[in-house]
């Protein structure tokens, strides 16, 4: 069973992705539960423990921000992948403010939605952590949610995105053994920066979806700059329509 949420404020809209949603994803067993606002949305998750595995978020509602209703999304369901859908193309580059898995044209959804849920259940599933010692206890935090690390004399600071730092005599490689080294990329000589989370690069600092500023050092300097536009180039092929 695939506990699928359907965030859309104009009804006959919400009704069409919802039947045609069930129509093309049998496969998957899927329980729909529908929400006409963000805001409804966000109360069934933070007051009644809903937890949708896949959410198909409408990213322009009249009462609500859809990218903000997604950064809730985030912190309350880390496990919910979301698929965003508009009709409009000029939103590509806001969801990259959120943690998502798919951007959908709504005149395109019956062809890309089987490709968005395979997408979704696939990013949820891969999910990485970092884990590390802290005084005498481990820690244990989705990737995802670290922004960057930072060597600092005997030790290493990791910068979570709840503005918490912890800090552990462990190397930044020995935190990061286990991932994707496309994911975070040593952009100084003390600092790894998360690529996920990256809002802008500029030529001696990378902007962090959270205002942070991480520098640059001018010897990574191009070594950087060709894995983030790879990076970039990567995701909005995987998201975007061909």
């Amino acid at each position: 069973m695939l506990r699928t949420a359907i965030c859309d404020d104009n009804e006959i809209h919400l009704e069409n992705i919802a039947k045609s949603f069930m129509q093309s994803c049998q496969a998957y067993s899927p329980e729909l539960s529908l929400f006409s606002s963000g805001q409804e949305l966000i109360n069934a998750v933070e007051k009644g423990g809903y937890q949708p595995d896949i959410l198909l978020l409408d990213i322009v509602l009249e009462n609500d921000d859809g990218i903000g209703v997604a950064k809730k999304i985030n912190l309350l369901c880390p496990g919910c992948g979301i698929i965003f859908l508009t009709s409009f193309i000029s939103y590509a580059s806001d969801v990259y403010e959120t943690r998502h898995s798919y951007f959908i044209l709504k005149s395109q959804f019956k062809e890309r939605i089987n490709s968005a849920v395979a997408k979704a259940i696939s990013d949820v599933g891969s999910r990485k952590y970092l884990s590390f010692g802290e005084r005498n206890a481990t820690v244990i935090l989705s990737a995802y949610e670290v922004l960057y690390l930072e060597r600092s004399l005997k030790k290493t600071i990791v910068y979570h995105e709840s503005g918490k730092q912890y800090e552990t005599y462990e190397k930044p490689l020995a935190i990061l053994r286990d991932l994707n080294r496309s994911m975070f990329v040593q952009c100084h000589q003390s600092f790894f920066v998360n690529m996920e989370r990256v809002n802008a690069m500029y030529t001696d600092y990378f902007l962090m979806n959270n205002g942070y500023r991480v520098p640059i050092s001018r010897s990574r300097r191009r070594e950087t700059k060709e894995v983030f536009h790879t990076f970039v180039s990567n995701s909005v092929k995987g998201n975007l329509p061909d």
